[in-house]
């Protein structure tokens, strides 16, 4: 059993894709491991949208049968770590979301019964507006928790799983409308940058830090046409990119994740 302090420690939230937007079934493997809570935590992270295609993504829920509370924080003038039975959970929404993605709960009122294992899934379709955004979500729960052993009856409390981030890659086509037979990006994805060169050439490549500091450069030899190129891993976040030869020069802001 876990004090509740640390709920944060039993909360997961299990993420598959799901061709279903109506509906959704609970992730297999985490219900035959019967991990309770929500799956992946914010570290590990959702899985990114692109512009203009259908977006589902599969959220299963596991609530634990029992916790453990430090009684203090209801109000005992002491302190001590008590097992207690969990009821529920809840799930009261998800703030953050994009304005053309909802959810949608398997269980009526996204109540979900101690030792049940339910779901959720996000659906929708980003437009052209969202491209290269960052959505901080977070998935607001309310644990119920039966206190009748300690004269406290049935309790609950709000628990926000918070950290969760949910970016809006381009469409394959481009990121932005450009002349096509100039030098510019045509898509990224996982540090994986694809461009249009309108000729041979040796081209600089810089990364600069909101600050405007230099964080990264490399030297590429393209050919005509379409070439592509791999940033480190360890480059994260909104980054301002400049690439050159002597006659040609792209630049923008693109989002590494």
């Amino acid at each position: 059993m876990k004090n509740l302090k640390h709920l944060s420690s039993i909360i997961f939230l299990c993420c598959s894709l799901n061709t279903v937007y109506s509906q959704c079934n609970p992730d297999f493997i985490y219900s035959l491991l019967a991990i309770p809570g929500i799956w992946p935590d914010a570290t590990t992270g959702i899985d990114d949208a692109v512009v203009n295609k259908s977006y589902s993504q599969t959220l299963t829920v596991i609530v634990p049968k029992d916790t453990s509370i430090d009684i203090a924080d209801f109000g005992f003038p002491f302190s001590l770590v008590v097992p207690v039975n969990v009821s529920s959970f809840t799930v009261d929404g998800i703030d953050g979301l994009p304005s053309t993605l909802s959810y949608q709960c398997s269980n009526t009122n996204c109540v979900y019964a101690t030792g049940e294992t339910g779901c959720l899934v996000i659906t929708g379709t980003p437009n052209q507006s969202m491209s290269n955004q960052t959505y901080d979500l977070t998935v607001n729960l309310t644990v119920g928790i039966d206190l009748s052993d300690y004269g406290l009856g049935a309790q609950s409390f709000p628990y926000p799983a918070s950290g969760y981030q949910l970016y809006v890659r381009p469409s394959s086509n481009g990121i932005n409308t450009v002349n096509e037979e100039a030098l510019h990006i045509t898509s990224f994805y996982q540090n994986k940058i694809e461009f249009f060169s309108p000729q041979k050439s040796k081209y600089t490549f810089d990364l600069y830090d909101a600050l405007g500091q230099k964080v990264y450069a490399i030297d590429i030899e393209a050919m005509k046409g379409s070439n592509l190129f791999q940033l480190p891993k360890t480059i994260h976040g909104i980054v301002f990119y400049s690439m050159h030869d002597d006659k040609n020069l792209a630049s923008g802001k693109i989002y590494l994740n």
